[in-house]
């Protein structure tokens, strides 16, 4: 997902209906807004590469996943790489599906204050219209 190369058989397969994820743009909750914003990641940058990956901890009780990550992103109109080291801690069910996503951009915590809080829900709601992630329907 964050190299660019999301699908909707990926998202329908990894994530729940219900989910949360959060980054210091982002606060989506729901599958579509979610879809969304990885939908809107491959088509602001032209390329995002993983340069390193580490698992920090892994649990079964609660199902969880917390590792480092360094990824590079490229702007697609500009030019500009930009190189992000995050903390991301993920949250699963039982059938190990995203219930919680949080991407922490070197490992601090997630802006909250003055209005942050507000512009990352905003955020999370202008982005499925004007990057509307093409999905299945399940019928």
């Amino acid at each position: 997902m964050y190299c660019g190369r999301v699908t909707a058989q990926l998202m329908e397969r990894r994530w729940r209906k219900d989910a949360v994820l959060e980054s210091p743009f982002t606060k989506c909750d729901g599958f579509t807004t979610i879809a969304s914003h990885w939908h809107a990641l491959s088509k602001l940058c032209s390329s995002s590469e993983c340069l390193n990956t580490r698992i920090l901890s892994a649990t079964l009780s609660p199902n969880r996943l917390i590792y480092s990550q360094t990824q590079r992103y490229t702007l697609r109109f500009f030019g500009i790489k930009k190189t992000i080291t995050s903390i991301v801690v993920v949250d699963l069910d039982e059938d190990f599906r995203i219930i919680q996503l949080v991407d922490q951009w070197n490992g601090q915590e997630l802006p909250t204050r003055w209005g942050a809080l507000w512009l990352r829900k905003l955020s999370a709601r202008v982005t499925p219209w004007i990057f509307p992630a093409p999905m299945h329907k399940n019928e």
